[in-house]
């Protein structure tokens, strides 16, 4: 009987260890692990933020907010001024490009002036170009605006002068640097032309066109071609608009009396437009920027995250395959001591 038993209590271990290896099979899986949201909770947060100004000329151009926009970590504050200065600042090397177009009427390409003087002023921070002067091939002023009139800036100078606490204004020369033609255009002109046997009816302008005496002012309506023809100039290119006498009359060297008229219109003549151009430095000059400290004190609601295992049953597998081998041990001790 008690060996029938011992046989029973192996065949039961062996089928429970057989069940037991299964099992442990099934622990092997990979263990995984995910982020759950799970609630919010609330924090005390403070920031302070330090933002300066662009540097201006005068302490007047400086404008502080009274709040500042702070973005951070999906959150938009509102943070709320603390404290506000405002300190020199050096402005720095800086520099100005400009550029000037002049239009030229009726001169030669060589004729177009290799520079022009250019006065410059600046008012704060932001340059704004200034009185224009320019200058002929004579060295005059050539049309000069009203307010250039009473000043004439000297030719080869950069120079900056302060005209008033916010700015300067300067004087340089730009270089020409394109010049190209333009559109045609109508001018004003006159030819003189001289009438001989001044008094008779008619004045011969070729063999087939005669115009009539007129003592006020020389007749041309009508005969505008036929001048033009007398006087050598292409009808394309001139027009004639009026005439009038140019002074009394006279004798010539062949004793005929003659008197002398101008006759007035326009021709046409091209263009040229050149640009001038350059990069030039302007005063290194000590400004003014602000400065201000922004802070914001408040209770952020902020999203709770934990993470979660999931595959943990190999821990309670592992552990059944002890308590068989400790009852057979167990048991097997107690059968031998009934034996004996």
């Amino acid at each position: 009987m008690k060996r029938l038993m011992s046989i029973v209590l192996v065949l039961l271990v062996v089928l429970m260890a057989f069940g037991c290896g299964s099992s442990q099979q099934t622990s092997t899986e990979p263990q995984t692990s995910t982020e759950e949201e799970v609630g919010f909770f609330e924090e005390e947060v403070y920031f302070e933020r330090t933002v300066e100004t662009p540097v201006y000329y005068t302490k007047d151009e400086i404008k502080i907010d009274p709040t500042y926009t702070l973005k951070e970590n999906g959150n938009t504050y509102i943070m709320e001024l603390k404290e506000q200065s405002i300190v020199e600042a050096p402005i720095g090397s800086r520099t100005a490009t400009l550029q000037y177009s002049e239009t030229f009427v009726d001169v030669k390409e060589e004729e177009i002036p290799q520079k022009v003087t250019v006065k410059y002023q600046e008012d704060g921070m932001t340059p704004i170009q200034g009185t224009i002067v320019l200058k002929d091939k004579n060295g005059t002023l050539a049309n000069p605006p009203a307010a250039a009139a009473s000043s004439t800036p000297a030719e080869g100078n950069n120079e900056a002068s302060s005209d008033t606490q916010k700015g300067y204004t300067y004087t340089f020369d730009l270089p020409l640097v394109n010049k190209k033609p333009g559109e045609q255009v109508w001018i004003e002109f006159s030819a003189p032309m001289s009438f001989t046997d001044y008094g008779a009816a008619y004045y011969k302008l070729n063999s087939n066109t005669y115009l009539p005496h007129r003592d006020s002012a020389p007749v041309v309506d009508g005969y505008e071609d036929a001048i033009l023809e007398y006087l050598g100039l292409s009808p394309y290119s001139y027009r004639i608009s009026y005439a009038a006498w140019d002074g009394g009359t006279y004798t010539n060297s062949n004793g005929v009396l003659c008197r002398d008229a101008l006759m007035y219109g326009e021709r046409l003549v091209g263009t040229m437009i050149a640009t001038y151009e350059d990069t030039v430095p302007l005063e290194t000059v000590t400004g003014y920027k602000g400065k201000a400290v922004y802070s914001y004190r408040g209770i952020v609601r902020n999203q709770k995250k934990v993470a979660t295992v999931a595959g943990g049953s190999a821990a309670v597998v592992g552990a059944g395959t002890i308590i068989p081998i400790v009852f057979f041990r167990r048991r097997r001790k107690k059968d031998e001591e009934a034996d004996s």
